[in-house]
């Protein structure tokens, strides 16, 4: 009796793991539909500011590399997004795989969010700051090319004209 309830809870033991990555797999397929929709969502919200960013940096003479990568990145995600906009039911079995995906560009938009462009922010604002201090440096000379003449003494020049 004692084997018996050793072995039944060995074997249940074994399909209880050998399951897992099937629930696993469920469990992945069941979120597609709202990774999809954070990343459309995450797609629709940055992309403007990001092409706005582009037309900065083309005014500011700055490397197209910059935001380049980062509306490259959007234009994919946007892709991966139309690429699945409904699933028929025969692809549920696909679902995990284009989750995957999803999840994968999601993740990769919002590294480049959180990384990359504040480190971009952060060399323009000391960019920033280094021109300021040097016209503030320079500040000092003009200030001196902008001071009014000085009173002349009229006086003086009265007394000249009248002797």
């Amino acid at each position: 009796m004692a084997g018996e309830l050793v072995g039944g809870a060995f074997l249940g033991a074994v399909v209880q793991e050998g399951a897992k990555p099937i629930t696993n797999q469920i469990f992945k397929g069941l979120k597609f539909k709202k990774t999809r929709k954070n990343l459309d969502s995450l797609v629709e919200r940055i992309m403007p500011v990001a092409k706005d960013m582009k037309q900065l940096n083309e005014n500011l003479d700055r490397p197209k590399e910059e935001t380049g990568r980062q509306l490259e990145e959007l234009e994919q995600g946007k892709k991966v997004v139309n690429k699945h906009p409904k699933v028929p039911w025969w692809k549920f079995c696909c679902l995990p795989c284009f989750q995957g995906e999803l999840q994968a560009k999601e993740e990769k938009i919002v590294r480049t969010c959180s990384v990359v462009t504040p480190m971009n922010t952060a060399r323009d604002v000391k960019e920033t700051l280094s021109i300021v201090r040097d016209l503030k440096g320079r500040q000092f000379n003009f200030k001196r090319l902008c001071d009014p003449p000085v009173k002349p003494d009229f006086m003086g020049w009265m007394c000249l004209c009248i002797s």
